[in-house]
C-alpha cells in the first residue's frame, strides 16, 4: 500500500509539474473547453422561444453531464493507450515493465492523476460558463463524483484491453478513435433497469449517472454495489489481458520496438 501511495504521489507531482511547465497548452485547453460549453449553451438558447424554461434547463443539464460522462470515459481509455504508445516511442517502456509494482498499476495511477486534474478543470469551468451565459442550473457534484468512479473504472478496463493491443501493435490511435463510436453506442443502450445489457461495461454506469443527475431518480444500494463490483471485475479482467500481452511482447522481443 505504501508503494502505491508513493507511486500516486509521484505521478500527481509529475502531472502538476507538466501542467505548469507547459502552461500555454494547459490554458489553451481550458479556453477550448470553456468555449465549447458556452457555444453549446448558446445553441440551446437559440431554441428558447420554442422551449419552456424547464425543458431548457433539462437540456442544458443533459448536455453538460453527457459531455462530462464522455470526458470521463476518454480519461480512462485514451490516457492508458496514449501512455503505452508514448512510453514505447520514448524508450521508457522497458523501465516501466521492470517496476516492482507492475506496469499496469503505473499506467492506472497515471490515468487516475489525469482524471483528477482534468475533472478539476472541468468542474471549475462549469460555473464560469454559467456565469458568462447568465443561466444557472443545479449540478449535484457529490453524486456526480460518486457515480463517476465506477464509470471511470470500467473505462480503464477497456483502456487496458486497448493498451494490450498497443503493446503488440504499437500504434493504435486510429483504432482507438474507431472504438469511440462503439462507446457512444454503449452510452445510450437501455441498460437500466436491470437487464442483459447491464452486464456490458460502461453502459449501466452511464445510464445510472444520467438517471441520478438529470432525471433525479433514487438508485438503490443494490444497484450501487452492482456498479462497483461489475467495474472492479472488468478492471481485473483488463489488467489480466494487459499482463498477458506484456508477456507475449517479452517473448517475441517486441516490447520496446516501435
Amino acid at each position: 500500500m505504501s508503494a502505491c501511495l508513493i507511486l500516486f504521489r509521484g505521478e500527481l507531482n509529475c502531472g502538476y509539474a507538466l501542467m505548469r511547465r507547459y502552461w500555454l497548452d494547459t490554458v489553451a485547453g481550458m479556453i477550448n473547453l470553456l468555449l465549447f460549453l458556452v457555444f453549446i449553451q448558446l445553441g440551446i438558447y437559440s431554441f428558447q422561444p420554442e422551449m419552456s424554461n424547464k425543458l431548457l434547463v433539462i437540456s442544458l443539464e443533459k448536455l453538460t453531464i453527457g459531455f462530462f460522462v464522455f470526458s470521463i470515459i476518454g480519461a480512462g481509455i485514451s490516457s492508458i493507450t496514449s501512455n503505452v504508445s508514448e512510453s514505447a516511442m520514448t524508450g521508457v517502456l522497458e523501465q516501466l515493465i521492470l517496476s516492482p509494482i507492475g506496469s499496469g498499476w503505473v499506467f492506472f495511477c497515471r490515468a487516475l492523476v489525469h482524471l483528477i486534474l482534468s475533472s478539476g478543470i472541468y468542474l471549475a469551468t462549469i460555473p464560469i460558463c454559467m456565469t458568462i451565459c447568465r443561466h444557472w442550473f443545479r449540478v449535484d457534484f457529490c453524486k456526480l463524483l460518486f457515480f463517476s468512479i465506477p464509470l471511470w473504472i470500467a473505462s480503464c478496463a477497456v483502456g487496458f484491453a486497448l493498451g494490450a493491443l498497443t503493446l503488440i501493435y504499437k500504434k493504435t490511435q486510429s483504432f482507438t478513435n474507431l472504438i469511440q463510436f462503439l462507446i457512444l453506442g454503449l452510452m445510450v443502450l437501455p441498460s437500466y433497469p436491470f437487464n442483459a445489457l447491464s452486464w456490458l461495461p460502461i453502459s449501466p454506469q452511464a445510464a445510472v449517472l444520467n438517471k441520478v443527475l438529470v432525471e433525479k431518480q433514487v438508485i438503490s444500494w443494490n444497484w450501487v454495489l452492482f456498479l462497483y463490483l461489475q467495474s472492479a471485475f472488468y478492471l481485473a479482467t483488463g489488467l489480466a489481458v494487459f499482463k498477458e500481452a506484456e508477456n507475449y511482447a517479452k517473448q517475441k522481443g517486441i516490447l520496446g520496438q516501435y
